[in-house]
């Protein structure tokens, strides 16, 4: 793995958990929510010299930030050489995807990514929490999508981070205006 200063993970809400946001592309949120992301995902490979952005291949903001480094690379608008890491908490997870446009999304980062990292061979009780400790572990920044929801996977993620004092990028945050905790 790349030095932590180098690199970057996504954590952020499911789906069923984000407050009714589905990442639609009819949304207008989902429209915000890019430019916002692109921008966070630029800033880190322009200006902090990221090279390596670990996707923890949940559905909802950590697939839709996958397919936005892919999309940025196709497009060149970061570096081609930046590389994107598919941390699976489980081998086989993303068979219980929820829908096609998961589904589809799960199986393209699992083709295009440059690496995968598997941290249990079976599903289990701790298995996210660890995944989310292994990004949060090698990685320098976090870019969330947080409502501030204290207990969720992705709160728990956040904390961990500012235990370990990572740099957070919360989305939520700057499209929003939103620094309260739930």
């Amino acid at each position: 793995m790349e030095n932590i200063q180098y690199t970057a993970c996504f954590t952020g809400h499911r789906p069923d958990h984000a407050n009714g946001f589905r990442f639609s592309p009819e949304e207008q949120e989902t429209a915000d929510l890019t430019r916002h992301l692109d921008a966070a995902i630029i800033y880190l490979a322009e200006k902090k010299q990221v090279n390596v952005f670990l996707c923890g291949m949940a559905d909802g903001f950590d697939l839709f930030a996958g397919r936005r480094v892919l999309a940025l690379k196709r497009t060149g608008r970061i570096p081609d050489t930046v590389a994107l890491i598919a941390v699976l908490p489980y081998i086989g997870h993303g068979k219980d995807s929820k829908g096609r446009y998961w589904s589809a999304a799960h199986r393209e980062i699992l083709e295009s990514a440059q690496d995968q990292f598997v941290v249990s061979e079976r599903r289990g009780k701790d298995v996210f929490k660890r995944r989310n400790a292994a990004m949060v572990d090698r990685s320098q920044y976090v870019i969330a999508y947080w409502n501030h929801a204290f207990i969720s996977g992705t709160g728990q993620t956040v904390r961990m981070a500012q235990r370990a004092n990572r740099e957070i990028l919360n989305l939520y945050d700057e499209m929003h205006g939103s620094k309260e905790t739930k």
